[in-house]
C-alpha cells in the first residue's frame, strides 16, 4: 500500500523541471530499488529513466547512467540488451566528452557482468559497427570502447573483431 503512494512521488521528482531535485532521486536509486523492489522499479521507472537518458542537462544523464550496471545487474541480460542496451549504444555518441567516457566505462562493467560470450554476441558487433561514424571524435570513443572491452571478451574475438578495427583506424 505505501509503495503505491510512492511510485507517483518517484515519478514526479524524476520529471521535476530543476535538474538537481532529479539527480537526487537519481543518486538513491539503489535505495528506492531496496524499498520498491526491481521489478516494480523497472516497470514504472523506466519510462522515466529512459527520459533522463536523453535530459537536455548531461549531469542528469551521467547520473543516469553511472546507474545502469546496477539495473543491469538486477534485472538481468535480456533486459539490459531489450531496454538498456540501445541506450548505451547512444550514449557513445554522445556531444558531451564526459558522457561518451561514462559510456565505455559502463559497456566495460556490462561486459563483466555478462560475460564474454554475451558481450562477443551483444556489444563487441554493436561497438565496432560505430566505427563509420564520420565524426573523429566518434570513431575515437569506438577506440577507448575497444580497449575498455579487451580485457572482458576472448583473444579470438579480440583478434578476429576487434585488431583488425583497431589496424585500420591507425590510418585514419
Amino acid at each position: 500500500p505505501t509503495i503505491e503512494h510512492l511510485v507517483p512521488v518517484f515519478l514526479n521528482l524524476l520529471r521535476d523541471p530543476y535538474p538537481d531535485v532529479r539527480l537526487n532521486v537519481i543518486s538513491k536509486l539503489d535505495q528506492v530499488n531496496q524499498v520498491i523492489g526491481i521489478e516494480l522499479l523497472a516497470q514504472s521507472l523506466l519510462p522515466a529513466i529512459e527520459e533522463l537518458a536523453e535530459d537536455k542537462h548531461w549531469r542528469v544523464r551521467l547520473a543516469i547512467l553511472e546507474h545502469i550496471p546496477l539495473l543491469a545487474n538486477q534485472l538481468g541480460a535480456e533486459f539490459f540488451q531489450e531496454k538498456l542496451g540501445p541506450q548505451c549504444m547512444r550514449w557513445l555518441e554522445d556531444q558531451v566528452a564526459s558522457i561518451r567516457e561514462a559510456a565505455t566505462k559502463t559497456l566495460q562493467k556490462i561486459a563483466q557482468e555478462f560475460g564474454p560470450e554475451w558481450a562477443k554476441e551483444h556489444l563487441v558487433p554493436q561497438v565496432l559497427a560505430m566505427i563509420k561514424n564520420p565524426h573523429y571524435l566518434y570513431r575515437m570513443t569506438v577506440l577507448v570502447a575497444i580497449s575498455s572491452l579487451a580485457n572482458y571478451v576472448s583473444q579470438e574475438v579480440f583478434v578476429s573483431s576487434m585488431l583488425p578495427v583497431l589496424v585500420s583506424c591507425a590510418k585514419d
